[in-house]
């Protein structure tokens, strides 16, 4: 997805158990995406480096 893409190219890849390709930025930022989610659809989570909670954007189509 583009979306992805653009948000984490100056990332560096995580190797982690996320289920899913994570990416961490160089603020802290950590840019996931999950190609199957919970609910089913695509899903990009983003963490921003001060905070705990996770923004998610779903893909419909």
């Amino acid at each position: 997805i583009q979306v992805f893409k653009n948000l984490n190219k100056s990332g560096k890849l995580l190797n982690n158990s996320y289920p899913g390709e994570m990416y961490v930025l160089s603020d802290g930022t950590l840019v996931g995406y999950r190609p199957i989610s919970t609910s089913g659809l695509p899903t990009i989570d983003i963490k921003l480096s001060d905070s705990n909670k996770y923004i998610k954007i779903k893909f419909t189509e």
